[in-house]
């Protein structure tokens, strides 16, 4: 009987002259399948199944146009801008404040602002009506207090004008 090639490992051959979990181990972290990232799978996943992949970006399209969807699409995009996923250098968004999921939504529900807004851009289609969130002052994070909605172009023409004047 052969045992596992690891190191102080007595137990019985598996595979790759390993036990079973010294094989899982190195399938985990060695396999180049099982390390290609999320993106790469998602890709071979829509090659491998057109249809499918169809029926599914149709129904994230379609939820991401009904307001809780919108909306948790948003929080999910200033959690990553405040976490750093986008690089720690932004001084504006990286380590500010964030509110939570629930209060976020309940209060851009209840904002007469967001509701027309997204009533506009669903209706006209355009980007550039996209309801954003803007902070009032660009130093405190994303509190409740800090936020109102606006369109995505107002949003942007701001932008420019602070980058302008730094």
């Amino acid at each position: 009987m052969k045992l596992c090639s690891t190191k102080n490992c007595d137990r019985k051959n598996y595979c790759r002259k390993m036990c079973e979990r010294h094989y899982k181990f190195w399938l985990r972290h060695s396999n180049p399948k099982v390390m290609e990232s999320k993106r790469a799978r998602y890709r071979r996943w829509r090659v491998n199944n057109p249809e499918r992949a169809k029926s599914y970006q149709k129904d994230v399209w379609l939820y991401r146009h009904t307001p809780v969807g919108y909306l948790k699409h948003k929080y999910s995009a200033m959690k990553k801008r405040v976490t750093g996923y986008y690089g720690a250098k932004n001084k504006y968004w990286f380590g500010k404040e964030l509110c939570s999921l629930d209060d976020f939504l309940a209060w851009s529900l209840k904002d007469p602002r967001f509701k027309k807004l997204f009533r506009a851009y669903l209706k006209n289609g355009e980007s550039r009506m996209n309801p954003s969130i803007n902070r009032i002052d660009v130093s405190i994070g994303y509190t409740i207090a800090n936020m109102c909605w606006i369109t995505w172009s107002e949003n942007s023409r701001e932008a420019q004008l602070r980058r302008w004047s730094d």
